[in-house]
């Protein structure tokens, strides 16, 4: 039953992909190349090695991949090397669908109420609330091996059942046994950090302690992966790759289970797996691959955008406001210069800021041309960002930029997080003086997430302003809840009006939200509002 319903959509229009794009793109069918999921993720793991080697790179690189099932393979180990500038990646193994790690995250966070392929994090951010006692009840579903090797077992899961219908459940009623029935998604969860929250109630704790067993047991199989990985290719530098290594946690994991170098790129799953097809079909034909860091995407002109702002009257802006924002009544827009300074005063004073200048990057995590800024040495502040803006659960925790020369001060492990490659968070352990002074960014056991920002940059600046002592600042996705980054400076500017966001600066020039005392609207109001992009 499920070849037969796989088989439909691959009749109906994947068999044909090749040549629907090359009628998109207006090119020859035989300039459209394939490059399979598996291998396009390695490469793009391969890059991200390479660059932490530094210049004069490695001669080879052993590559982990661990994602959920592009094709058949779901986790691949394999070797990687530059020949002339030119990557060349070989297949040393590989699990094939069912045995998908990343598939069996899933399942455990659609059984919490979470997102499917998008809050498997939030899932596994419940352990540090509970306690493994159902370690071996996980060990009968994921059956790791000493030498690294592991296999699930097909009787608990049904992973065809996620691409069936958006209800559907990935599991059978044999894993229902096991663990207990589903959580219903629409419950809120009541864990704090500690010294704040109070009693949990029995069928919560439960959850909770779901998520360390499966965390214990899902750590424990990728750290044998890891060393099979690394005595396969006869390399100790290992890159990873994979939507399961989008979680900065996993990796920080694998650091502490081994103390040999890891490299990990921006974007470990699907987004970078472009980046990846794109450097395998560059080696193809001779051309020399190089790290060029996170920021691969498009720059925009926002002035025109700017131009039409001044012609919006924000009184009319609360029938687009998300639910639970602060009404909009008396506003009015102001534009002006921007400068580091500027947005350090903003901050300063409890302001959450867009930001939008220059190319944008990949990645799921913060992006140095699309992110939301606040000052994380305000408690206040920060809530605001997570709670009204992103929405995210009070265990995750908030990503801080930080200056490579700040580092030491912030961190306990320094050398890990600037041997990451540009814009990858690392998940350390803070200083004593830098939890006091940042509570509010650490997760649930006291980590905190760090990329490090680009010297000469204008994010290190603003957070030279800011802090003199400990420069850092809250990196956040410039979206809301829900929603995918912004792509432009008019999805930055709906953003800008929908949420609570207090300024926006768009290239050079900063937007502020006044309040003013409210007047009648002249003019006859919009019968309908503009549909939105």
């Amino acid at each position: 039953s499920s070849f037969a319903g796989a088989l439909k959509p691959w009749l109906a229009s994947r068999l044909w992909i090749r040549d629907g794009l090359s009628r998109l793109l207006d090119v020859h069918p035989d300039l459209v190349r394939c490059v399979p999921r598996a291998r396009a993720l390695a490469a793009n793991a391969a890059i991200a090695a390479q660059g932490a080697a530094g210049s004069a790179g490695a001669p080879a690189v052993a590559v982990l991949v661990v994602d959920s099932a592009g094709a058949w393979p779901c986790t691949t180990l394999g070797r990687a090397s530059f020949d002339d500038g030119r990557l060349v990646v070989e297949e040393l193994e590989s699990f094939a669908y069912p045995h998908s790690l990343g598939l069996l995250l899933t399942s455990f966070a659609v059984h919490a109420g979470f997102r499917a392929r998008d809050e498997e994090a939030d899932f596994l951010a419940l352990a540090p609330f509970g306690d493994p006692l159902l370690a071996e009840r996980v060990r009968r579903m994921l059956r790791a091996q000493p030498d690294g090797t592991y296999c699930l077992d097909p009787w608990y899961f049904r992973f065809s059942r996620l691409d069936a219908r958006a209800d559907a459940v990935p599991w059978t009623p044999a894993f229902v046994d096991l663990c207990g029935p589903p959580r219903d998604s629409r419950r809120s969860w009541p864990f704090e950090p500690a010294g704040r929250g109070g009693p949990v109630a029995p069928e919560d704790k439960r959850f909770a302690d779901l998520a360390a067993s499966l965390r214990l047991v899902l750590d424990a199989a990728l750290a044998g992966l890891a060393r099979r990985a690394r005595l396969l290719a006869g390399a100790d530098l290992l890159a990873l790759g994979g939507g399961v290594f989008a979680d900065p946690a996993r990796v920080a994991a694998l650091a502490h289970a081994d103390s040999r170098p890891l490299a990990v790129p921006p974007d470990p799953g699907p987004g970078g797996a472009a980046l990846g097809a794109a450097a395998l079909c560059a080696g193809e034909t001779g051309v020399p691959v190089r790290l060029c860091g996170a920021a691969v995407g498009r720059a925009w002109e926002a002035q025109r955008d700017l131009d039409a702002l001044e012609l919006v009257d924000p009184r009319y802006w609360q029938r687009f406001r998300r639910r639970g924002a602060s009404p909009v009544g008396g506003l009015a827009l102001r534009q002006q210069p921007v400068s580091p300074a500027v947005v350090a005063a903003a901050l300063s004073g409890g302001a959450a800021v867009g930001w939008l200048l220059g190319r944008f990057g990949v990645g799921r995590g913060p992006d140095p041309g699309r992110c939301v800024l606040a000052d994380p040495a305000l408690p206040a502040a920060v809530r605001r960002v997570r709670r009204s803006i992103l929405g995210l659960p009070v265990m995750r925790g908030l990503v801080i930029g930080v200056p490579r020369e700040a580092v030491a001060s912030i961190v306990d492990d320094p050398g890990r997080v600037v041997a990451g490659q540009p814009w990858a968070a690392v998940q350390c352990q803070p200083t004593p003086s830098a939890a006091d002074q940042f509570p509010e960014v650490l997760d649930a056991e006291g980590q905190v997430l760090v990329v490090v920002l680009d010297e000469a940059g204008p994010l290190a600046a603003v957070a030279r302003a800011l802090h003199t002592s400990m420069p850092a600042l809250v990196l956040a996705p410039l979206a809301e809840e829900g929603w995918p980054p912004a792509g432009s400076p008019a999805d930055a500017l709906i953003v800008f009006m929908r949420t609570d966001l207090d300024h926006l600066v768009l290239d050079t020039t900063l937007v502020t939200k006044e309040r003013r005392c409210p007047t009648p609207p002249t003019g006859p109001a919009p019968a309908e509002p503009p549909s939105s992009p």
